[in-house]
């Protein structure tokens, strides 16, 4: 079975979040130019479904965790 979009973005965040030193270098990767969240959503129509999603959610508590992982 193939995964969604949204599942795809939720593993590929989990993978990256494991070896990154900081927020930023994780949000570059998924967000940034080139990243990720382009690839798997291009359309704003997909881009604005994603946020709703679970797996948005998620997404975000893993961006708070190495922020606070990364912090002093």
């Amino acid at each position: 079975m193939d995964k969604t979009n949204a599942q795809q973005a939720l593993d590929f965040v989990k993978q990256q979040a494991a070896s990154v030193e900081t927020e930023t270098d994780l949000h570059n990767l998924f967000f940034g130019i080139g990243g990720r969240f382009g690839q798997l959503f291009p359309t704003l129509d997909e881009r604005e479904t994603f946020r709703s999603s679970r797996e948005y959610r998620e997404i975000c508590q893993i961006f708070e965790s190495v922020g606070e992982k990364t912090s002093p």
